[in-house]
């Protein structure tokens, strides 16, 4: 998996991912568009993030226990696509997650 650059925190009782934390210096209107975030009340109190690899991060609960959840894998994609230069694909990926978001909001 390549690096992405991805940023993920609990906190304020939220699971959050910024998938690109780095729009900020470009334009902060951007980074809303961005994030990803999830209540965090299925990871119980004082969650403890352990792992984040791709669009898979573990999570530790205050009693020990592991959980395990996930993200879209489409930022993780994109960002290996245009690491490796891979443009035509690049595009190709936007194009259809543009298209299943719109489907999704009729």
């Amino acid at each position: 998996m390549a690096n992405t650059n991805m940023l993920a925190a609990l906190a304020d009782g939220k699971f959050t991912v910024w998938y690109y934390p780095s729009a900020v210096y470009v334009d902060r209107d951007l980074l809303p568009m961005t994030v990803f975030e999830k209540e965090a009340s299925e990871f119980g109190k004082n969650p403890q993030l352990l792992q984040f690899v791709g669009n898979h991060v573990v999570i530790r609960r205050a009693e020990g226990s592991l959980v395990s959840t996930s993200i879209s894998p489409y930022p993780a994609i994109l960002h290996s696509y245009v690491q490796a230069g891979r443009w035509d694909e690049t595009v190709r990926l936007c194009r259809f997650v543009k298209v299943s978001i719109t489907r999704k909001n009729c």
